[in-house]
């Protein structure tokens, strides 16, 4: 009787590839139909089939044979396939040796050397020592001895006879050295290499793969940045702090510097006297501002505010939250304010004023609190 044997799988089939098969003292030129024919003798129950998996070079994953029973004429032997018609190989991969990791990094010490060890490992134990070495190699932005350096020994890694589990990890050690230069970040690149007679020889059948590893050395000597500040604004006053009922001062806001957007603060006021323009309510004090425009002058010294700012000036209806709310526009530093106390006919007390400025959170990526920020004043006693 005939029957042909057809194969597939990933395995690929002839002389120079992955596998051969023979049925008898006959190799077959194929695995397909008609072409590997097994022949079993009349009287006979089997034919042995041989298999022989070929040594390609390594390099390659696991690969599957699948062979299949064919007959070649079922009307001439009245056979019917039976099971199993069908088998299924595995080719076992070469075991592998390379890097565990295709790159790390490491800090450069701020001073004196530190070491930097990169992980080889192996896929199999090896049936002889198997002796491997990192080569070095910089991108151009390292040189040996100034940034790093390995001796013979650090660079190579043995693997016993025999080794299995954490065995088969083995490192080779790198030596960063610090320097004081700005450099910025450098790269040193490392390839495995092996001696032929060492990965395939003695029993070992080893491939070298993942073979390049890429340091990256973290420049630690970084320029200072520049400390950012950011512009301030004050309260100014020069002078007595006693406001006679009355009559009126004059202080200012001032910002370190212009603004290319507008930017607004707050006014806002403690203390035990009353806040209003109305004297018959009750109010002893009141307060007018003006934002001078970009390139206008105004009087240096703190008097009270000359015609012109006085005729431009707006009241703030409240001195709390944001009832005197003041809008610097772009280009301009210098808020000119004069507070006026009333002349009230009632016999009072001594009373106080705290006038602080208060930055609203939408002005907070703008400027911040200067030094003075606030300044209290006395209203005396009629």
């Amino acid at each position: 009787m005939k029957l042909y044997l057809v194969g597939s799988g990933t395995a690929t089939y002839g002389a120079s590839a992955d596998y051969q098969l023979s049925v008898g003292n006959e190799t077959c030129d194929a695995v397909t139909m008609g072409n590997c024919e097994v022949t079993i003798p009349m009287g006979s129950t089997s034919a042995d089939v041989m298999i022989a998996a070929r040594e390609d070079g390594g390099g390659e994953p696991a690969e599957t044979i699948v062979l299949s029973v064919v007959i070649a004429s079922a009307g001439d032997t009245g056979l019917m396939l039976g099971s199993p018609s069908s088998l299924t190989l595995n080719i076992v991969a070469d075991p592998t040796a390379g890097f565990v990791l295709s790159s790390s990094t490491v800090e450069e010490p701020a001073t004196g050397t530190m070491e930097h060890r990169v992980a080889v490992s192996l896929s199999d134990s090896p049936a002889a020592d198997l002796i491997l070495e990192a080569g070095f190699h910089s991108d151009g932005t390292t040189e040996i001895v100034d940034d790093y350096n390995s001796n013979d020994e650090q660079k190579r890694v043995t693997f016993a006879a025999g080794a299995t589990g954490d065995d088969l990890v083995q490192e080779v050690v790198l030596i960063i050295n610090a320097d004081e230069e700005i450099e910025g970040d450098e790269t040193i690149i490392l390839t495995l290499v092996g001696r032929r007679d060492s990965l395939t020889s003695n029993g070992n059948n080893f491939t070298l793969e993942s073979m390049r590893h890429v340091v990256t050395i973290l420049d630690s000597d970084q320029p200072e940045e520049p400390a950012t500040t950011m512009p301030t604004i004050s309260l100014n006053y020069s002078g007595s702090t006693n406001i006679a009922e009355g009559t009126q001062l004059r202080l200012r806001l001032d910002l370190s510097e212009s603004l290319s957007d507008d930017v607004t603060v707050n006014l806002v006021a403690m203390g035990t006297a009353m806040y209003g323009a109305s004297i018959s309510a009750g109010h002893d004090w009141r307060l007018r501002y003006r934002v001078i425009p970009q390139g206008e002058t105004i009087l240096s010294n703190f008097d009270v505010l000359d015609d012109n700012s006085l005729s431009l000036a707006r009241d703030c209806g409240g001195i709390t939250g944001s009832d005197c709310g003041i809008t610097i526009g772009a280009g301009s530093t210098i808020v000119d304010i004069q507070i006026e106390a009333h002349l009230d006919p009632r016999t009072e007390s001594n009373e106080t004023i705290m006038l602080s400025v208060d930055i609203p959170s939408a002005s907070r990526n703008l400027i911040e609190s200067g030094d003075p920020s606030t300044q209290g004043f006395n209203i005396p006693a009629n």
